[in-house]
């Protein structure tokens, strides 16, 4: 089976935008890679910050929720929570060193 992407413009409104980074600023976290043994470690190579929302965390949530799965036509409780991300501005610096 493979796994389908979508891609929808203007899908947030600026009020939905600005909600979702106030829930995320302060929960970002720098991701990581899986290293020697099995654990998680930072790595120089990979300089994404992430965090998930949990699923109908709030009203402004439920409501994008709602919308990507009527839009997908996949079901919210078998939809994977949302994700935040970001990507440094040293990205490119480190993948090149």
């Amino acid at each position: 089976m493979c796994a389908q992407v979508y891609l929808f413009h203007s899908f947030l409104t600026d009020e939905e935008r600005r909600h979702i980074l106030s829930l995320a600023a302060p929960e970002m976290k720098r991701s990581t890679v899986v290293g020697a043994g099995g654990a998680s470690v930072v790595d120089t190579i990979r300089t994404s910050y992430g965090m998930f929302i949990r699923r109908l965390h709030d009203p402004i949530i439920e409501r994008i929720e709602r919308r990507i799965s009527i839009f997908t036509q996949v079901p919210i409780r078998c939809a994977p929570s949302c994700r935040a991300g970001a990507v440094s501005a040293r990205a490119d610096e480190a993948r090149d060193q």
